[in-house]
């Protein structure tokens, strides 16, 4: 059924999307562990280090900042389009399930009609049968 086949691909659609979502949170918070080691080595190396190797090691973590930031960037917009992704599933999933309750509504009705029909046979036949 093609309400069917559109719902999974929604689904599988969702599910990978999902799945990069994760890995790119991953990465964030790999980002943010860095971040976090470097300032406490800054921190912590502020007398051993000369002048040269303090303004590196700071500008390294300015750049880590804005690393940081672009994820975060990135994070919003695949957390928006996770969230359309969703919305679409939802929709072929209402759509998929509205027709199925359609066809066993269809059935039911059709069922029915053949048993009042075959009702009515056994009713006439037993009626015209001769005592």
């Amino acid at each position: 059924m093609l309400a069917e086949r559109k719902e999974q691909e929604a689904a599988r659609q969702l599910g990978e999307f999902q799945r990069q979502l994760t890995r790119e949170q991953a990465q964030l918070e790999e980002l943010q562990s860095y971040r976090q080691e470097y300032l406490n080595d800054y921190s912590q190396a502020q007398t051993d280090l000369n002048t040269l190797q303090r303004e590196r090691l700071s500008s390294f973590i300015f750049r880590l900042a804005d690393v940081i930031e672009t994820q975060q960037q990135k994070l919003l917009t695949l957390q928006q389009q996770l969230e359309v992704l969703r919305q679409q599933w939802q929709l072929c999933h209402h759509q998929r399930k509205a027709i199925a309750d359609l066809i066993e509504r269809l059935l039911r009705a059709e069922d029915n009609e053949a048993e009042r029909q075959l009702q009515k046979l056994m009713d006439d036949m037993t009626s015209t049968r001769p005592r």
